[in-house]
């Protein structure tokens, strides 16, 4: 899984392959632990690829979660 451009100063790109075919939720909390994005997205023929968009959230460090079927990944991004 990748989370990239890490630092960014708005858009950042989520991805990853050998997923299994259903939707996946992303996540992302400031540093306070509140909630500044939650969306479910569906995987492509087990490719996830979607876009968080941080243009309108201060600067500081963020967390990203994705989730699918239980399994959690989690990813510090710094917003500059």
């Amino acid at each position: 899984m990748n989370v990239f451009p890490n630092p960014t100063t708005g858009l950042v790109r989520v991805s990853a392959a050998n997923l299994n075919a259903a939707n996946a939720a992303i996540v992302a909390y400031d540093a306070a632990g509140r909630v500044v994005v939650n969306k479910e997205v569906t995987t492509v023929a087990g490719v996830l690829n979607t876009e968080v968009d941080f243009t309108k959230q201060p600067a500081g460090i963020y967390y990203i979660t994705v989730e699918q079927n239980g399994i959690l990944g989690t990813f510090k991004v710094v917003v500059e």
